[in-house]
């Protein structure tokens, strides 16, 4: 049976790494095997253990529930497969989970390759990047066939963060859209929450983070209708994720830019690049929940009515009745 790598990561930082052979428990108490110093999990979180030929993490009970990238949110006695490279939120800490026979980590990344001389047979997709080094937010269209990015003078998108490599990632463009490599930097290059092993294929509304550094990636002709941005918008507001000022500030920064609602989110501060990947997803989540699950709610909510209009009719034939009485 395969062992199973964990990483802990905070606020994009692995903090601790482990090989795990043995069930392991995790929490904010000092009598778990993983002990996390993170007030919004709870004492006893979840724990990690095989099941048959794999592994699985369950929820313990937790107050706030364990939400699995792209996936449900995990509430008590919930667990989910560790079959593949798996990410956890616990609060604010990323459980990230990779079986050992698909680790690929120690696999050798290439330095700065050479620069790209032949053009596409067709012009690439448009593409912008915003760049957010903390309140500084910088929007850019990206020029092809190649954009470098790292802290060193020839790089193409120069940044200050410390944590980025002189040479750290590359984007390049083909006629399909753009592909990002990591250039063997320090700290790694990251989509979403995933470990960047090999030259990746973007898909748009992509959440980089390079080192401790957050990057959007969009393409220009993978916008949303009108009416569907119009929808999400109304959708955040509804999740209490923007106010009615707000929501008028996106609004005008997109006619202004002429770019998405989600550049505009995220290159006027509303909302962060990974908070609005993860919005996304609840999004698309609710929209396409099963007729099932829809079903079994109106069931649910038809019997709670029921049980109201009953309680309902016994109190008032008792007023009637000490009506009478009196």
């Amino acid at each position: 049976m395969n062992d199973l790598r964990l990483r802990v990561l905070l606020d994009h930082d692995v903090v601790n790494e482990l090989l795990l052979s043995d069930p392991l428990s995790v929490g904010r108490a000092a009598d778990n095997d993983l002990v996390l110093h993170d007030e919004a999990v709870s004492s006893h979180h979840g724990h990690v253990e095989r099941s048959g030929q794999n592994w699985i993490f369950t929820d313990a009970g937790s107050a706030n529930g364990s939400l699995v990238a792209a996936g449900p949110r995990l509430r008590a006695g919930d667990s989910v497969p560790l079959d593949e490279l798996v990410q956890i939120m616990v609060g604010r800490t990323v459980l990230e989970f990779e079986p050992c026979a698909t680790a690929t980590r120690d696999s050798p990344a290439p330095r700065r390759p050479a620069p790209t001389t032949t053009p596409p047979s067709a012009p690439p997709p448009a593409a912008r990047l915003v760049i957010v080094e903390g309140n500084d937010r910088r929007l850019l269209r990206l020029v092809p066939p190649r954009v470098l990015i790292g802290r060193a003078e020839d790089c193409t998108v120069r940044v200050s963060c410390a944590s980025v490599s002189q040479h750290h990632a590359e984007l390049r463009a083909d006629a399909d859209g753009w592909l990002l490599r990591d250039l063997g930097s320090t700290n790694g290059t990251r989509v979403g929450l995933v470990p960047l092993q090999a030259e990746k294929r973007l898909a748009s509304g992509s959440h980089l983070i390079l080192g401790r550094l957050d990057l959007f990636f969009v393409l220009d002709d993978a916008a949303e209708p009108e009416g569907e941005q119009r929808a999400f918008l109304k959708w955040l507001t509804e999740q209490r994720e923007l106010d009615d000022a707000q929501l008028e500030q996106a609004r005008a920064a997109q006619a202004r830019e002429g770019c998405s609602v989600d550049v505009a989110l995220v290159h006027s501060g509303l909302i962060e690049p990974g908070r609005l990947t993860e919005l996304r997803r609840q999004a698309a989540h609710e929209e396409h929940a099963s007729p099932a699950d829809d079903a079994e709610e109106q069931a649910e909510r038809r019997q709670a009515l029921g049980l109201f209009l009953i309680a309902l009719a016994v109190i008032l034939a008792l007023l009637i009745w000490l009506a009478r009485d009196a």
